[in-house]
């Protein structure tokens, strides 16, 4: 598989995935060709950038390997040599909220091999010979992170069958250095949210007239009277026909006498939440002027003690 179809999946696999957090880093590297017994450890480094998913167990990866030059013992100074980029797409356990964790990946180097030979040994003394490297890469590694944007990174990193000039044996890499998560992606909160303690109704309230203000002398329009009252009222009541009391605001007719089956509130709109003109005692009697029903419930615009309000059925005996 070529290095940008390596490319290709790992874009894929960032548009099905909600991103946790783009991260650089760098990391110096200890290499070694364990194959060969006259090839000497080399220093190195690694410069990385990637994506490590939240919603998904997924990372992915690209890094540039600078192997070093290893020395190739009893030849005189000859150095054996390898840079390229890598692609990865793995496995990432989160392990923290600040987002430690570990890493299974694998995928697909694309680099360049060199030889360096200052004795002359092969052939031209200060030669340097040459050749692509290409193959499978796999990488195990972890994050520790010490901070929400800084950590530590490490990793164990192994390159099979990169061009050697001899037999292409495997390239390891062992890798320390520090990482940075870049701000601006997404992350999980494990604190309570906000709410909105404000009341946002989900109907359309029905038109309700507005009652006349007490302080106000001048008569209000009659009102509707409803043809039925449902709830049951006191006999005595029910028996009186309509009068008009000094008490009641504008003029108003008195339909009816309820008493309130718990204190409750004078209310200036036909709505829960509405203000607040009076409190009636329980067991009160109150005057019904106006009976409206909305999609609150039914509602009576009632007289208690010179004061008058909205009161909601449920509240009258």
């Amino acid at each position: 598989m070529k290095f940008v179809n390596w490319l290709g999946l790992g874009a894929l696999a960032m548009s099905g995935a909600a991103v946790a957090g783009p991260y650089l880093g760098g990391s110096v590297a200890l290499t070694e060709r364990a194959s060969y017994e006259d090839v000497e450890r080399a220093n190195g480094g690694k410069f990385v950038a990637g994506y490590r998913f939240d919603n998904t167990p997924l990372m992915l990866e690209v890094n540039y390997l600078d192997a070093g030059d290893a020395e190739i013992e009893n030849t005189g100074g000859v150095e054996l040599g390898y840079s390229g980029i890598t692609a990865l797409i793995g496995y990432w356990a989160k392990g923290s909220d600040l987002g430690s964790g570990f890493w299974l990946a694998g995928g697909f180097y694309s680099g360049d091999a060199e030889l360096s030979d200052p004795s002359g040994l092969l052939g031209i003394p200060g030669a340097t010979y040459e050749d692509s490297a290409s193959g499978v890469a796999i990488s195990l590694g972890g994050v520790w992170k010490f901070t929400r944007y800084v950590g530590l990174q490490f990793s164990l990193d192994g390159l099979l069958g990169v061009t050697d000039f001899a037999d292409d044996e495997n390239l390891t890499a062992y890798t320390l250095g520090l990482v940075i998560e870049l701000p601006g992606g997404s992350r999980s909160s494990s604190g309570p949210k906000a709410q909105n303690s404000a009341y946002t109704p989900t109907y359309a309230p029905a038109p309700v007239p507005a009652p006349a203000p007490a302080a106000e002398l001048t008569p209000a329009p009659a009102p509707v009277v409803a043809p039925v009252i449902e709830a049951p009222v006191a006999a005595e009541a029910a028996e009186a026909p309509p009068t008009i009391k000094p008490n009641l605001p504008g003029g108003m007719a008195a339909i009816g006498v309820r008493r309130t089956a718990q204190p409750t509130m004078l209310l200036r709109q036909p709505r829960a939440g509405a203000p607040v003109d009076g409190n009636i005692p329980g067991d009160a009697e109150v005057q019904l002027l106006q009976r409206v029903p909305n999609a609150q419930g039914v509602w009576w615009y009632v007289s208690f003690n010179g004061s008058s309000g909205w009161v909601s059925e449920s509240a009258l005996k």
